[in-house]
């Protein structure tokens, strides 16, 4: 199964071809102990994805979405 939603935490520079420059860099500040509020980055394969199913996020990927979401949300209340 192809993994299309990031945590910061969960990526680094060599990430740059899946999640981008700017999320790479992101999970490089959170790794260098940065203060980075929590996110998460949608994958530049979600975006192939989109544009290969006509334009519409499947199912999957509003799946990871909604589970990262779930993810932060938890956090936020923890604090």
């Amino acid at each position: 199964m192809t993994k299309y939603v990031y945590t910061f935490n969960e990526v680094n520079k060599s990430f740059k071809n899946i999640v981008g420059g700017k999320g790479a860099n992101l999970g490089e500040m959170v790794n260098m102990g940065l203060p980075v509020p929590n996110g998460f980055i949608v994958s530049t394969e979600a975006c192939i994805k989109y544009y290969r199913d006509n334009n519409k996020i499947s199912e999957e990927v509003e799946t990871e979405i909604y589970n990262k979401l779930k993810e932060l949300e938890n956090w936020l209340v923890k604090q």
